[in-house]
């Protein structure tokens, strides 16, 4: 198995690539934290690129889900009987926490999107825990890279959060704005595909409302950092957004 590249992506920082999704490694170089945890399939490459920074699964403080999806909290379960703490929003605690499927209910189910959930769900289950805390939009968390605002985005999923450290505006935008559209592999900011989103009216609201935040870096949840001139190319991709 081939580490995956681990990336200082900003002050103490650490982005790792994952073979789906990425991961955000917070860390001050003895205990770390996590932002989202890759699917369940990406244990031991997560486990790798712990161990890259001279870091111990033990000394993981808490695990902050931008959502509950599988490429994103896969791991989530396994970090948590290490003695971490699992945080995500509220709106999203039956989904982390209750084992409730994000595939829509009835006819819907036999949809293209129902059908995706439900594969993925399979190929890459979660299991389900009960959260350290209930988070909500405009919370602070403290972690060992520093304090960061809890920013509510629903769209992608009802209960959908990115994180924002104000000191220096990095943005960890979770699945709520990407600098690549997934499947295709099509690199420039994009929302997720519709058939993955919950509400794309909100999603779209979402993004928007990260824009107004003037992100110095955005650290997506696929795709490559975006670092350069971030907030005049944010404003300009929602500026074609319909609202």
């Amino acid at each position: 198995m081939r580490p995956p590249p681990v990336l200082e992506v900003a002050a103490g920082v650490w982005q790792v690539v994952l073979p789906w999704t990425r991961a955000y490694i917070l860390t001050d170089g003895a205990d770390f934290a996590l932002v989202d945890t890759g699917t369940c399939r990406d244990q031991e490459l997560l486990l790798a690129a712990i161990q890259q920074l001279g870091l111990e699964p033990r000394r993981c403080t808490g695990i902050f889900l931008t959502h509950g999806h599988c490429d994103h909290a896969g791991n989530a379960c396994y970090f948590a009987e290490q003695g971490a703490k699992v945080y995500a929003h509220v709106a999203e605690s039956p989904f982390v926490e209750a084992g409730q499927t994000y595939a829509p209910s009835g006819l819907r189910l036999l949809g293209p999107q129902g059908f995706m959930f439900s594969i993925g769900e399979l190929y890459w289950p979660v299991r389900q825990l009960p959260l350290g805390a209930q988070l909500s939009d405009n919370d602070t968390i403290d972690t060992p890279a520093g304090t960061w605002r809890v920013v509510h985005t629903p769209g992608h999923t009802p209960g959908h959060i990115a994180y924002f450290r104000e000191s220096d505006r990095t943005l960890i935008s979770g699945d709520a704005l990407l600098n690549i559209l997934p499947f295709i592999r099509k690199p420039g900011l994009s929302l997720a595909q519709p058939v993955f989103t919950s509400d794309l009216a909100q999603a779209r609201q979402s993004a928007h409302k990260l824009a107004a935040l003037s992100p110095r870096i955005l650290l997506p949840g696929h795709g490559s950092p975006l670092s350069n001139d971030t907030t005049a190319r944010i404003a300009a991709f929602v500026a074609r957004l319909h609202m």
